[in-house]
């Protein structure tokens, strides 16, 4: 499912998902922002009222995270693992199977027993798995989507329709970046970004979709 190497890049140079997929952005950006502001030192991952109405223009970061479907079942990030719903279960990644840095991890996540996705996470600490907050996911089929986005069905058109234009710099013709994103600054760290990445093939069609929201007070 993912193009993994040993320190999560591949020899394209483009980034896909945090740690998972082929990632770009070995400088770090700063201020590539798309009318958003950055949370607070404390932030709060409990769920909030806002719309999920595909219906909707403009990215919304908010909007976006709590608008993911994964095989039929609705999901927001970012979330700890120890609470994450009912009927929901995950199982860490082998330990030697990861290259990462200190305090991030990945882990495999089930519904009812059936695979679903992989979840990249921050604030990781082996002996306390439960306070890993999922901040990171690709969905590349479509029984996935986001923000009503489908990979293999939605197009480029569609995206810009919805969106605007994507965040200059960092965004190109095949991957298009929306919302905050600072990029990271050490291979195998953390993506410091509340974003949304699209991938689009040949034909300007969606084949995968990333979001990121991670802790922006924190840099490791």
């Amino acid at each position: 499912m993912f193009s993994k190497t040993k320190h999560g890049f591949d020899g394209k140079g483009k980034r896909a998902v945090a740690l998972l997929a082929t990632i770009t952005l070995l400088c770090s950006f700063t201020g590539c922002s798309n009318g958003e502001t950055p949370s607070q030192t404390d932030r709060n991952i409990t769920s909030v009222g806002v719309s999920n109405s595909v219906n909707e223009t403009g990215f919304d970061i908010d909007r976006v995270r709590k608008s993911i479907i994964i095989k039929g079942q609705t999901i927001e990030i970012p979330v700890k693992l120890g609470e994450i719903p009912e009927g929901w279960s995950y199982k860490l990644y082998d330990e030697k199977d990861v290259y990462l840095r200190e305090n991030q991890f990945l882990a495999t996540m089930y519904y009812n027993g059936n695979e679903m996705y992989i979840a990249a996470l921050e604030n990781f600490f082996p002996d306390k798995p439960k306070e890993s907050i999922i901040y990171n996911l690709t969905i590349e089929t479509d029984d996935c989507s986001i923000d009503g986005l489908v990979p293999l069905k939605s197009t480029k058109q569609e995206v810009v329709k919805r969106y605007g234009e994507p965040v200059p710099k960092v965004s190109d013709d095949d991957y298009y970046f929306y919302g905050i994103v600072n990029g990271e600054s050490k291979v195998g760290g953390r993506l410091n970004d509340h974003s949304l990445g699209i991938r689009f093939d040949e034909s300007d069609t969606i084949t995968e979709i990333s979001i990121t929201y991670a802790d922006l007070s924190v840099n490791y």
